[in-house]
């Protein structure tokens, strides 16, 4: 017979079959298919393959028994049924299999034993049970009949419209020490028409959290006291009627924040004293109006940082002197400095630095610049001559600012350009090039920038190029030959003392770069210069003049003793042999 049927069906028919039993609802092959398609060979395999597909299959082409049998299997799946479709045996069929079929039962056809046999079938067909329809024990037959491991309690108990039910199952979690968290959610998923004020009260003490989700008339003051114990933000949730003094007062204790859900008549100095008294810098949030003198000593006593948070106008010595003995255990930075608006005390705190384990520097860098005097810019250089750069321009003297170049180069970036000396300059230049950005105009010379290169030749590298003279040249190459790569060009072949002595006098005395500048600018200006063990001419000669005739261009060497080095004697005379003159 099948064989017969297969042979009555099309190559398209039996592609088409193919198609759908390979494919589920949600890849959509079976809804495709033009209507035409959709025969009934064609729908039963669709269906087989996913019941979801009877939403799809042409109204009259399945027969009422293979619409059945699928209820049978999966009577959830009435809902995919086309309702015009849908018979009396088609609803209890689907019941049989699946209580939560009930949603798409007609409200004509649920009586109780239909709801109630749904309900032991699956609790949460409850959702779809008629108010008029369900019993406590209705409820109480649902709630301990949840098969789907997807659905808790608390999913279902919305729909329990029973007080004492809604009772029973959260006193479950009492007797059974379920974590807190579980009757949170039970008790925040009850219809707000069931609560109690015993399930209220219970509920808050399975969970504080519960208060929040409590409604506005069943709650007392002692449910308020304890939801505040356990936490503060709690007040938000605390009706105005219930807002009393002593509660107030512990939500202040609990967090000064609180504060802000407060009534005003209820806002005191002698509540933020206390609060104060226990952590000062709780001053921070204290309404500006409401700190008087004592609340703000108070609070510096506790920590010498809530200075910070006084009015100026309210400010004293003495405050600032506590301030200052009250900073926090190894919070010594003296930000709190800043705040001081008493130079007096400022200068007591620089002055412990003398005999305290304490950086001036940290001090003085805090210190509002208003507050400096002479005397304090003077102790707080001597201390840590760091602190120069902090003094202020009208408080810095020569003297200061000699010194202060004398301890670093670096200080030159914070002389008042008026105090600079040409002393300053050329002691920062001997110290480094790179001081030249801070030297004025009217100090800039050759003869200043032949300090820095008489320390480190290659520092001819950073000389401006009009001061790149023969003799700055000269004094670099001198201390550091390599200095020779930053030369001008210009110089080679010129008359001038830098290519005297590299091209002449090194050329012709062995031992040249042993000569000082002075020595070379001597013989250069023609000047006699006593020299010792140097070769000339290939002669050593121990002591000896040198000058230099510009006229016939020739270096001439006297010797002062005519005694030389046994081990030279022979060299000599071979030299006199060959007619050199000496």
């Amino acid at each position: 017979m099948e064989n017969n049927q297969q042979t009555k069906l099309s190559p398209q028919a039996i592609q088409d079959i193919k198609a759908v039993s390979d494919a589920i609802f949600m890849d959509g092959v079976f809804s495709s298919l033009p209507p035409e398609r959709r025969t009934e060979m064609v729908s039963q395999a669709a269906v087989f393959a996913d019941a979801l597909n009877l939403m799809e299959a042409p109204k009259n082409t399945l027969s009422d028994e293979f619409i059945l049998n699928v209820l049978r299997k999966e009577g959830n799946m009435l809902f995919a049924v086309h309702p015009e479709r849908r018979t009396t045996e088609m609803y209890m069929t689907a019941l049989e299999n699946s209580g939560r079929a009930l949603k798409d039962v007609p409200q004509e056809m649920k009586t109780p034993e239909i709801a109630m046999n749904a309900v032991k079938k699956d609790g949460m067909a409850l959702e779809f049970v008629p108010e008029e329809l369900k019993t406590p024990e209705m409820c109480r037959v649902a709630l301990n009949n949840i098969p789907n491991p997807n659905y808790k309690d608390s999913d279902l108990i919305h729909y329990v419209p029973f007080s004492d039910v809604c009772l029973e199952q959260l006193q479950k979690y009492e007797t059974e020490k379920t974590n807190s968290y579980a009757a949170f959610v039970l008790f925040g998923n009850m219809s707000q028409n069931v609560i109690t004020q015993e399930i209220a009260d219970l509920a808050v003490r399975l969970d504080p959290e519960c208060f929040r989700l409590v409604p506005e008339q069943l709650k007392t003051p002692e449910m308020c006291m304890k939801a505040i114990e356990n936490d503060w933000y709690d007040m938000r949730f605390v009706p105005e009627q219930m807002k009393t003094k002593e509660l107030c007062e512990l939500a202040m204790q609990c967090s000064i924040h609180t504060q802000q859900l407060m009534p005003d008549d209820l806002k005191t100095p002698e509540m933020y004293m206390s609060i104060v008294a226990d952590d000062g810098m709780a001053l921070q949030y204290v309404p500006k109006e409401m700190i008087t003198p004592e609340i703000a000593m108070t609070a510096v006593k506790d920590n010498g940082m809530a200075l910070h948070f006084v009015r100026d106008e309210l400010k004293t010595p003495e405050m600032c002197r506590i301030a200052l003995d009250n900073l926090p255990s190894g919070n010594k930075n003296y930000e709190i400095m800043i705040d001081i608006p008493f130079s007096e005390v400022c200068l007591e705190q620089l002055q412990k630095c003398e005999t305290e384990q304490s950086d001036p520097l940290l001090v003085f860098y805090y210190m509002d610049e208003n507050m400096i005097t002479p005397e304090m810019a003077e102790l707080a250089f001597r201390l840590n001559d760091r602190c120069f750069h902090l003094v202020p321009d009208e408080l810095k003297t020569p003297e200061m600012c000699a010194e202060a170049v004398n301890k670093g180069w670096g200080n030159m970036e914070f002389i008042p350009d008026h105090l600079k000396t040409k002393e300053m300059c050329e002691t920062a230049l001997t110290r480094s090039i790179h001081a030249q950005i801070y030297v004025p105009h009217r100090f800039e010379a050759a003869e200043l920038y032949m300090l820095p290169v008489k320390a480190d030749g290659m520092a001819l590298a950073y000389v401006p190029e009009k001061f790149r003279t023969p003799e700055v040249c000269l004094h670099a190459v001198l201390s550091e030959p390599k200095a020779k790569e930053y030369v001008p060009k210009k110089f080679t072949g010129n008359y001038n003392i830098y290519e005297f002595y590299h091209g002449k006098l090194k050329n012709e005395l062995f031992g040249a770069g042993q000569l000082s500048f002075e020595q070379v600018q001597k013989v250069f200006n023609g000047e006699s210069v006593r020299i010792n063990d140097m070769y000339f001419a290939n002669v050593k000669l121990r002591d000896f003049t040198l000058d230099y005739d510009r006229n016939t261009n020739r270096l001439n060497v006297k010797a002062l003793n005519e005694k030389t080095d046994n081990k030279h004697d022979n060299t000599q005379k071979h030299e006199k042999r060959k007619g050199v003159k000496l």
